[in-house]
């Protein structure tokens, strides 16, 4: 019998995502993470993942998780909730040999007091997670979100991620499994003014963050603008450069609720990805690696007099 997916929201932004996802399709199972009572559907439900060692995550991930072949984990990075707690999460479900996907969010270019953060955060899932989608919030200020409050920038951005995950699920409800290894961008763009000027976006920043050959390039089509012949062209002409002769080319159309009409692109590479966050201290380190956890590692009291 085939497993279940489980997708689990961490923080206020993976938070959001999974419960749209989840009006999108009701049959997804979620399940939520974060430090903040306040982003859950039910606050029955709240735990306090700041208290929790890593024993005890695992416990709790390994009574959830019976039956389930594949978690899919959402949140942003650079923040509080999400850059502590995602790290966590994957290498919990990684420790019950189950796949993990994570789907994180890059914060502004302007938000550089969250560079090194995301950046700590994001070294730590790479180690960990079976395969990893980075989305760049930058991409969307190119849009019209300059004059908007930044709650209502937020909630667009998650809106839109929504819309195309539920698209992808709609789908293959295992398609993640297909971006396995190496890393994968996911670049969204507002297609309600014509394919060709969304997709020349897009592949511009996919072009300046994918190294190596693309090895999988899904487009995903979510409104009432499918793919066509002429449109598949234009994109395959675009990604010439980066596509290799063996890649597999996928396209998905889907028509969601809110009728949004969204071109997304999801580019993978083994060879990696040029991001503009980065973890400093994993540059120097080069192939050593530091203990995140070495308190939770040894367990033996050094019984050094606590400073505070």
């Amino acid at each position: 019998m085939e497993g279940k997916t489980l997708l689990v929201g961490v923080g206020r932004s993976g938070c959001k995502i999974v419960q749209e996802i989840k009006q999108y399709n009701t049959e997804v199972d979620t399940y939520y993470v974060t430090t903040e009572q306040k982003y859950l559907p039910s606050k029955n439900d709240f735990l306090d993942w700041r208290r929790l060692d890593e024993d005890s995550i695992r416990g709790i991930f390994a009574n959830i998780l019976d039956g389930t072949n594949q978690v899919v984990v959402f949140g942003g990075l650079g923040g509080r909730s999400g850059s502590l707690l995602i790290p966590r999460v994957v290498s919990a479900v990684r420790g019950l040999e189950i796949n993990c996907c994570a789907i994180v969010l890059l914060p502004f270019e302007h938000q550089s007091d969250m560079e090194y953060t995301a950046g700590a955060s994001l070294a730590r899932i790479r180690k960990k997670a079976s395969s990893l989608i980075i989305i760049d919030r930058q991409q969307f200020v190119e849009e019209s979100f300059d004059e908007l409050p930044l709650e209502k920038v937020y909630e667009g951005i998650n809106s839109k991620i929504a819309n195309i995950v539920a698209s992808l699920l709609k789908e293959d409800s295992r398609i993640f499994e297909s971006l396995m290894g190496g890393e994968t961008i996911l670049e969204i763009k507002d297609a309600g003014e014509g394919f060709s000027k969304a997709v020349s976006s897009i592949t511009r920043r996919v072009v300046e963050q994918i190294k190596d050959d693309t090895d999988n390039l899904l487009v995903v089509s979510s409104g009432n603008r499918p793919t066509t012949l002429g449109g598949s062209k234009y994109l395959l002409n675009g990604f010439r450069s980066l596509v290799s002769q063996n890649a597999k080319v996928r396209y998905i159309n889907a028509a969601q609720q809110n009728h949004e009409s969204l071109i997304a692109v999801l580019a993978h590479s083994q060879g990696g990805i040029k991001l503009r966050v980065y973890d400093p201290v994993d540059e120097i380190l080069g192939d050593k690696s530091i203990d995140d956890d070495p308190e939770s590692g040894f367990h033996i009291p050094l019984m050094i007099e606590r400073i505070d």
